[in-house]
């Protein structure tokens, strides 16, 4: 038994580094690769594109396509030296750049 939750835990570690480097690609130069995400309801989003964060909201013109990811209350979001998450059913975005 201890064979086989060795092996089981090897295959965890192994399939979540691979999804993880799946996922987090850079293009050259270590540039985080453009990204974008939503509210839930659509009011509000932000692109990460080439080092800038923008954000915007319907009343700002602001338009967000379905596929972007959306941004829950419990969850964050971290993208090229910018953290975001949900307050109070709003945005609140830092730079974690010193």
């Amino acid at each position: 038994m201890g064979r086989g939750l060795l092996v089981v835990l090897l295959a965890a570690v192994v399939g979540g580094a691979l999804a993880v480097s799946g996922t987090a690609r850079t293009t050259g130069g270590g540039t985080p690769e453009r990204a974008t995400f939503r509210l839930a309801d659509g009011s509000a989003g932000c692109t990460y594109d080439r080092g800038e964060l923008a954000c915007g909201s319907r009343d700002t013109g602001g338009a967000w396509v379905d596929s972007a990811t959306v941004l829950r209350p419990t969850e964050s979001w971290w993208h090229g030296g910018f953290s975001c998450r949900v307050e109070s059913r709003r945005l609140a975005c830092t730079s974690l750049r010193r």
